[in-house]
């Protein structure tokens, strides 16, 4: 709905207000994985923070809640093992 309305000046700034605090949250996540002395990353961490901007979003949440009809602790689930597959390397 936001990203609707973000012709008008004052939705825009938000929309972007939101993105950047949303970026930045999860970058400071991904510092604190890639600190964990049991963590391996298989890639730097500005990609892995991008990985987790591009695919952890509103959007996806909705996709696969709202359309696919899953619960939230589902989602939750694939986020997570998504989210240290992709940064580790981890293929099963």
């Amino acid at each position: 709905m936001v990203r609707r309305a973000a012709a008008d000046p004052d939705v825009s700034s938000l929309l972007q207000e939101t993105r950047r605090r949303r970026r930045a949250d999860q970058r400071a996540l991904i510092e604190i994985l890639f600190d964990s002395a049991s963590f391996r990353a298989a890639v730097e961490l500005d990609t892995a923070a991008d990985v987790v901007y591009g695919v952890l979003n509103e959007e996806v949440f909705q996709l696969f809640v709202g359309d696919c009809a899953w619960t939230i602790e589902r989602f939750r689930r694939w986020a997570t093992e998504f989210t240290l597959q992709q940064l580790s390397g981890a293929v099963q």
